[in-house]
């Protein structure tokens, strides 16, 4: 809360009581004055400190003195006052994950900042040195899915705020803000599919010949003993849509980027029996390399790049780039879609 004064208080001010009475509280919620009877030599010591950490300064160093309308006073307040903790929004996981920002100004060191729902050991993320405008970079990210672990709040929606902390001791506290946890990651193990102890049971999300690309995909953090749910380059926040249509499943197993368990793998298609598995590179696909000339890689045998694109919609193509089994190779993949779909899919039966 800001408050006002009528004189200047401190060294060489007028001091009057009621300016007094209301400095000294402003400094004992900054963290600057104990609790406890205020002597003129601790009241200005504890300005003169304030001063040094924000870098006030008259003729070159702290003058132990609050103006009215001054910069002291003006950064008093701003200390005192809770951060804004704007409301979260998910990004792209490549970046963060989540776009989390606050208004500024946030005081300097020492002073610290806490994202998270307590001040307790391994319930908050210190982002003191963070951009404002972007606290969750890739950089922190893992110990914000820590975090979300230890809670075990997998799938539901988590109430953070933005702490200022002076040694140890709260000194504000911002209004908190909803952040919607990723569904539970998954172990990864898909032949045979493994559902004990790997959260809830995964859900069938359509046949995406028949719309939209609805299944979710795998994504690997490093760091991390497990695979995220993710759609659309964002992590998957709703346990309604923890799962995966044909395609995506067939495209998850192991490890996303196509390794030695992966989808695009020689395992993998042993695995399943396929005569045939697409490895296009999605990088190249972007780039549109697409000569004729040039080949995919299968499992086994080889088709000539521009087979995949002879009267190819642009939803298939689409499903390429994101690493998917392309139409041809597919439908050389009946055993695979059996596994994925189960008795409750009519267009493949039991």
């Amino acid at each position: 809360m800001a408050i006002n004064i009528s004189a200047s208080v401190g060294e060489g001010g007028k001091n009057l009581a009621a300016d007094l009475i209301q400095i000294d509280n402003q400094l004992r919620k900054v963290g600057m004055l104990a609790t406890g009877p205020v002597t003129p030599q601790s009241r200005v010591a504890a300005i003169k400190k304030f001063q040094e950490i924000w870098g006030i300064r008259t003729a070159g160093k702290p003058d132990g003195k609050i103006d009215p309308g001054g910069m002291t006073l003006r950064r008093l307040n701003e200390t005192a006052t809770p951060l804004k903790l704007n409301a979260i929004s998910i990004g792209t996981i490549a970046y963060g994950g989540y776009g989390i920002s606050f208004t500024v100004p946030a005081p300097p060191k020492p002073y610290q900042l806490f994202l998270g729902p307590s001040t307790v050991a391994g319930d908050y993320l210190e982002v003191t040195a963070a951009n404002p405008k972007d606290m969750l970079t890739a950089k922190n990210q893992l110990d914000l899915l820590k975090l979300i672990q230890k809670r075990n709040a997998w799938g539901q929606t988590l109430a953070v705020k933005l702490f200022v902390v002076l040694d140890g001791t709260v000194i504000s506290e911002s209004t908190p803000q909803n952040l919607p946890c990723p569904v539970q990651p998954h172990t990864g193990k898909m032949l045979p599919l493994d559902e004990t102890n790997n959260g809830p049971k995964l859900t069938y999300q359509g046949d995406s010949e028949q719309g939209p690309f609805y299944g979710r995909m795998f994504h690997k953090i490093v760091g991390f003993d497990g695979y995220f749910f993710k759609y659309g380059g964002q992590f998957e926040t709703n346990n309604v849509h923890r799962g995966f249509d044909c395609i995506t499943y067939a495209g998850c197993p192991g490890d996303e980027h196509g390794g030695r368990n992966g989808p695009r793998s020689r395992s993998w298609g042993n695995q399943v029996h396929a005569r045939k598995a697409c490895t296009a590179s999605p990088a190249s696909e972007r780039r549109g390399n697409t000569a004729k000339n040039r080949s995919c890689r299968c499992v086994r045998g080889c088709y000539p790049r521009s087979r995949h694109n002879q009267g190819r919609s642009g939803k298939h193509r689409a499903a390429e780039r994101q690493g998917f089994l392309c139409q041809e190779h597919r439908r050389l993949l009946p055993a695979l879609e059996r596994r994925a779909c189960g008795s409750g899919c009519q267009r493949h039966g039991a």
